[in-house]
C-alpha cells in the first residue's frame, strides 16, 4: 500500500565523506534523494519537516568507507573479478584502477592496463609534487592565496 505522509532527515557524513589511507580514495559521501510528485527530483542531507505523495521514492545512498591502498596497486585480476560480480563498471576499472578490460572476451588487456597505469600515476605524482611546492611556499610566506 503506498502512503503519503512526512518526512525528516538527519543523514550525517555528506559533506566530509571518510577518507582513504595509504594512498587510498575518499569515499563518495552520503545523499538522500527525494524523487517527487510534489518537490521534482532533490538531493537532500539535513531536511526538516517535509511532505512527500504516495508514490514518491525516498532513498538514502550511502557512501561507504575510503580506500585503502592506491587503487593502481590492486591486482588487476581482483579488479577483473568484481567487474564481473557487478560491483565495479568497466569503466570504473579503468579510470579507478587503472585496468583495461577487453569487453568481448572479460579478460584483462595486460599491455592497456600497464600503459593506463603507467600514465595515470605520472600525473598523479606530478599532482603530488606541485602540492607539495605550494605547500612549502605557503609556508614560506612566498606564495598567497585568494579567493573570489
Amino acid at each position: 500500500m503506498k502512503l503519503a505522509g512526512r518526512m525528516i532527515s538527519v543523514l550525517e557524513r555528506c559533506t566530509a565523506p571518510a577518507q582513504g589511507v595509504e594512498g587510498g580514495g575518499t569515499a563518495t559521501a552520503n545523499t538522500g534523494v527525494l524523487e517527487s510528485s510534489i518537490h521534482g527530483n532533490i538531493s537532500f542531507m539535513k531536511t526538516p519537516d517535509r511532505p512527500f505523495a504516495a508514490g514518491d521514492l525516498i532513498s538514502i545512498r550511502t557512501g561507504g568507507g575510503g580506500g585503502w591502498g592506491h587503487p593502481f596497486g590492486r591486482d588487476p585480476q581482483a579488479v577483473l573479478r568484481d567487474v564481473q560480480g557487478g560491483y565495479v563498471s568497466q569503466e570504473a576499472a579503468r579510470r579507478d584502477y587503472g585496468v583495461a578490460i577487453d569487453p568481448r572476451n572479460m579478460t584483462v588487456n595486460e599491455s592497456q592496463t600497464t600503459s593506463l597505469r603507467k600514465r595515470k600515476r605520472g600525473i598523479a605524482s606530478h599532482s603530488k609534487a606541485i602540492r607539495g611546492v605550494t605547500a612549502r611556499l605557503r609556508q614560506e610566506g612566498d606564495l598567497t592565496v585568494k579567493h573570489g
